[in-house]
């Protein structure tokens, strides 16, 4: 079942269904929206082989990313008309200016987002083994008593 924010009063809900190939690897996610009751579901007009699902405020689809081959799309969903639009397209391994992962939607309906980028990884770069990761603003690294290198280290919120 999808996470969706506003009221949890209704009889439908979104769910992802995702398809694997023969080899196990993702081929793309399906959104069903669900009607409790009856027991029915019918699948939401994707915009490519979409990888993951962003509900808004009112817990309706609004953002997509589709994957093919190695680029990314962000897709979004117009509230009127139901009609899917480019947001952006980025290189999914090497990132770019554009590169983002949504993350949520603000209570004013902005879009909170990752950036995401190409992390060098250099021998004894400390800065950079943390940005990849993901210890970068707002988490620190923790070791645990006793430990010699990286092992046992948990994320924590910086002080």
């Amino acid at each position: 079942m999808m996470p969706a924010a506003g009221p949890h009063d209704s009889q439908f809900v979104y769910v992802a269904s995702a398809k694997f190939s023969e080899r196990g690897e993702p081929e793309y996610v399906n959104l069903l929206h669900l009607d409790t009751r009856a027991g029915r579901a019918t699948t939401v007009n994707r915009p490519g082989d979409a990888r993951s699902w962003l509900l808004d405020n009112k817990g309706e689809p609004r953002l997509v990313t589709a994957v093919d081959k190695n680029n990314s799309t962000l897709w979004y969903r117009e509230p009127a008309s139901g009609a899917w639009r480019t947001l952006a397209s980025f290189n999914s391994y090497g990132g770019g200016k554009d590169a983002i992962t949504p993350v949520a939607f603000a209570p004013d309906g902005a879009v909170r987002a990752r950036q995401v980028r190409a992390v060098p990884l250099r021998r004894g770069d400390r800065q950079a083994r943390r940005r990849a990761a993901g210890l970068s603003e707002g988490l620190r690294l923790q070791r645990q008593p006793g430990d010699r290198q990286r092992q046992g280290a948990r994320r924590e919120p910086a002080q």
